[in-house]
């Protein structure tokens, strides 16, 4: 299918239309190659199909002239179709590079791996109730995903994922038998006969899953939303005939049915063609870096014009670019059950939902704003790496945060010795007390959904009736499988549908609450309340092969901790420099980073790196002068490099925070504070008195000797 630059149709928005006109001189031209090859940047050409695309993943500004391409086509085509009534909705994560989030009336989550071939699944912790509420009330709606695969025109996740979903929640609400099951199972032509086959022969036993773990009531409520219609996936990609997709629409809807059409935005890749990217939104861990979908189209225009004109410009400006989203795409349609908007509501930002009568609530990071967020709730927890002004210290408030990155927390301790255990006592206080509770991360679908399902599990009956504790009423302990957990999350998504809770995280709550010393066997409401510096942080580093043994949970905490030696100057450990969520609690701004290893987040923090082992050999000396000119200008708020404030915040590192980097804020203070040596050690070691050891390894300390006695 082609567009012209200028296509305009009758049921264009003006919204829709103004993203055609940014993203209108996206078309990529061939040329010749070899007068532009040295500049690595968007050099179209005719080259081999793998040559094409190494090419093309060259250059940032490829990738997104690519995407402005797609989406003129996902704009123009819903336009076409005449579905720019329908609610349309993004796949996330790629479906969000082709929509701006101004014309996104919310997202979804349906995972290409559920149907990856062989690998089929309903997967319960990704219901999208959403999709199917929005499609009951509308008539339908629109999902844009890309696919990635040159051999594909369509991703997994609209081909099979979403016709699994509609078969098996169809099936779930129509009450259909057995025998009937394979009725409501509808895939594209480009799905093999043998997979259709598979596919079909595993409805039963999705349908009994999902029956089991839906309550009855959100079943009752989405065959009433339907009133008799069917869910029906339709599909529509580059390559398709607009009229006979707008022709096959029209039966459908014809006919009483519910349409998802799904609309893949990539086309697939001409042979030799260098600059076109064919699913770039697919790739974005490659090329994006920090670069969002929001970010992106906040500056669309600017970015696609700078894209085009000097693509080795391009970096610089995305750099130089700030997005003031705090959460991303937010739905605009607030179906029943959905996510609450209270932004308008006694001063209150974001948006929350409540999960049934429980009291408890989950929300945003915008939703926890002071003082709006006192009128609707008594207690908030924030297991989010951020916290607004005057939270802190308040005694209805805690601050418990959690990783939302895989390699922050290797070995997934921090979640069953500190996070679980005193958010459960927390939320247990307050819900004994009759209070009502918010929870929030930053964007308010992954890690408080979690936390919220774990309060259910722990103190709330299949019907989310409160319990309490029971052991306190003489009552053994609830034993809770994984399917208790799913079932709980199924509850939260009910109440909250945009949730995404990764697979990562609900590992963590199987470790808690199943395995015998996970934690849940042995939790107390008794074992009291939650010490600030014991959640600063969570550890990265696994331990040992060579000790079986995990470590205690005081040597975790000291992996955790950042003390305080001069006011804005902390001193820790490798592990607490692996956190981002934390780095950010503590409002950290500089880095000292007194190892050899990478400094973990260049694009978030100013950093100086002294690259030395702990060895007696190594030579402390030439490094110093860098690293305390960096600290003072930091500490002095006089760095021009990465801004200059008064409250900046310096972290000095190494790996356990006991020689290398005691070593430098030794010579920090002996040259900036007039202590000599001795004194500067016992002021280190009082400011760390949980910390046994704050020792420079020998060598070490005779070079800060002559460090002092020279300088």
């Amino acid at each position: 299918m082609q567009l012209a630059a200028n296509e305009r149709s009758p049921g264009l928005s003006s919204g829709d239309a103004s993203i055609l006109s940014v993203a209108s001189g996206c078309t990529l031209q061939r040329k010749d190659l070899s007068s532009d090859a040295a500049s690595g940047t968007a050099v179209p050409g005719v080259l081999s199909n793998r040559a094409a695309r190494l090419e093309a993943r060259r250059s940032t500004a490829n990738y997104l002239l690519s995407i402005g391409l797609d989406s003129r086509f996902v704009i123009a085509a819903r336009a076409q179709v005449g579905v720019s009534d329908l609610p349309l909705l993004a796949n996330l994560r790629a479906g969000s590079w082709y929509v701006p989030p101004e014309s996104l009336d919310g997202t979804c989550y349906f995972k290409s791996v559920d149907g990856h071939k062989n690998e089929w699944d309903f997967s319960l912790i990704r219901l999208n109730l959403q999709v199917a509420r929005l499609a009951a009330s509308h008539g339908g709606v629109v999902l844009v995903d890309c696919t990635g695969n040159r051999r594909k025109t369509l991703p997994d996740s609209l081909s099979k994922t979403v016709p699994i979903w509609c078969a098996v929640l169809q099936s779930v609400v129509s009450g259909t038998e057995e025998k009937d099951l394979e009725k409501h199972l509808h895939l594209p032509e480009c799905v093999p006969l043998a997979e259709r086959q598979e596919i079909s022969s595993r409805l039963l036993r999705w349908s009994a899953k999902l029956k089991n773990a839906l309550p009855s009531r959100e079943i009752l409520e989405l065959a009433q939303a339907l009133c008799g219609a069917e869910l029906r996936t339709l599909w529509l990609c580059p390559e398709d005939k607009i009229e006979e997709v707008a022709a096959r629409l029209s039966d459908l809807q014809q006919a009483g049915h519910a349409v998802i059409l799904c609309i893949s935005a990539s086309r697939a890749q001409a042979t030799g063609c260098s600059s076109y990217v064919q699913g770039a939104g697919d790739d974005e861990e490659s090329w994006a870096g920090k670069l969002t979908p929001q970010l992106f189209w906040d500056h669309a225009s600017e970015l696609l014009d700078i894209a085009r004109r000097s693509p080795h410009e391009l970096d610089a400006l995305i750099a130089s670019k700030r997005s003031t989203s705090l959460t991303g795409v937010v739905a605009k349609v607030n179906p029943v059950g959905s996510l609450v908007d209270i932004s308008q509501r006694d001063g209150v930002i974001g948006n929350c939902c409540f999960i049934g009568e429980t009291g408890l609530a989950v929300g945003d990071f915008a939703a926890a704003a002071p003082p709006g967020v006192w009128a609707q709730f008594d207690a908030v927890l924030n297991c989010g790496g951020e916290e607004h002004p005057g939270m802190r210290g308040d005694s209805r408030y805690i601050m418990l945060p959690a990783a939302d990155e895989k390699k922050a927390d290797a070995h997934k301790r921090w979640w069953q010795d500190w996070l679980l255990p005193r958010a459960l006592r927390f939320l247990l206080q307050n819900l004994n007390a009759g209070r009502k509770v918010l929870i929030h991360c930053t964007r308010g679908d992954n890690r408080a959904p979690a936390v919220a399902a774990a309060a259910l599990a722990a103190f709330f009956g299949p019907d989310s009736s409160f319990l309490g504790f029971p052991e306190h009423k003489g009552v053994p302990r609830r034993e809770l499988s994984k399917l208790d957990l799913r079932k709980c999350l199924v509850t939260i998504q009910c109440h909250h549908p945009y949730c995404v809770v990764p697979r990562r995280i609900m590992q963590f709550l199987n470790l808690f609450f199943v395995t015998d010393d996970g934690g849940w066997s042995s939790w107390s409401l008794s074992e009291g309340e939650v010490e600030p510096d014991e959640a600063r942080a969570f550890t990265a580093t696994p331990p040992s092969r060579g000790n079986r043994e995990a470590p205690d949970a005081e040597e975790r905490a000291k992996a955790w901790r950042a003390d305080e030696v001069l006011p804005r100057l902390l001193l820790g450990g490798q592990g607490l420099a692996q956190s981002l969520p934390l780095l950010r609690q503590l409002s950290v701004t500089h880095i000292v980073n007194v190892t050899t290893s990478p400094n973990y987040f260049p694009g978030d923090f100013c950093y100086c790196q002294v690259p030395i082992e702990d060895d007696r050999s190594a030579d402390l000396l030439q490094h110093l002068d860098l690293a305390l000119t960096f600290m003072r200008s930091a500490l002095a708020g006089e760095d021009s490099d990465c801004g200059s404030s008064k409250d900046n915040v310096v972290l000095v590192h190494c790996r356990e925070g006991v020689s290398r980097s005691v070593s430098v804020v030794l010579a920090y203070l002996m040259r900036y504070n007039g202590l000599e040596l001795q004194p500067a050690l016992e002021l280190v070691r009082v400011q760390r008195p949980r910390h046994a050891c704050s020792q420079p390894n020998r060598g070490f300390m005779q070079q800060l000797r002559h460090f002092h006695e020279t300088s």
